[in-house]
């Protein structure tokens, strides 16, 4: 099954600041540019993309840790990292985004929000807000998904996006 990432977005992210703009993808891309400016941390993103199945953690331990992971500034607070992706989903009617938020917490790693939709709202899948359907959805704390049956949210208990986004990277 051929796949690829269409855009991906970073905030925060290495060297990535907070105001990022979504960089498009092609089959075959090339980038270019001085040192410093990004180019190898796009890589080390796009592999943490695709190590999000089964083992997240894995290349932010052997990176150093969360911390080394997330922008420095000279702000106050610890930043919240974002890493944004649309990947192209041949079996459904439009591509998807999955989204996580990640930070520090003392030394320890902590998710902030996670999630999996459709990359543009869907007329024939309404939503209240006219937001993009959504299939998991981590939000401070609380994991849910959409069930199959009335499209409601639903508590659960292991993380379906590792499943999916195993699928499609």
């Amino acid at each position: 099954m051929n796949m690829f990432i269409h855009e991906i977005t970073l905030k925060n992210f290495l060297s990535y600041g907070e105001t990022s703009t979504p960089l498009p993808l092609k089959q075959l891309n090339v980038f270019i540019g001085p040192n410093g400016s990004g180019k190898s941390n796009l890589l080390e993103a796009i592999e943490l993309l695709r190590s999000a199945p089964e083992q997240f953690l894995k290349p932010i331990r052997e990176g150093g840790g969360v911390r080394e992971w997330l922008r420095k500034s000279d702000s106050q607070g610890t930043p919240v990292a974002t890493l944004d992706a649309v990947i192209c989903y041949p079996e459904g009617n439009q591509n998807l985004r999955y989204a996580i938020s990640f930070t520090a917490t003392g030394p320890q790693f902590e998710i902030t929000d996670e999630r999996i939709e459709n990359e543009k709202p869907d007329p024939s899948r309404r939503t209240r807000d006219n937001k993009p359907y959504f299939f998991y959805e981590y939000d401070n704390g609380r994991p849910y998904r959409r069930d199959g049956t009335d499209g409601t949210p639903s508590r659960i208990l292991f993380l379906f996006s590792c499943r999916l986004i195993g699928k499609l990277v």
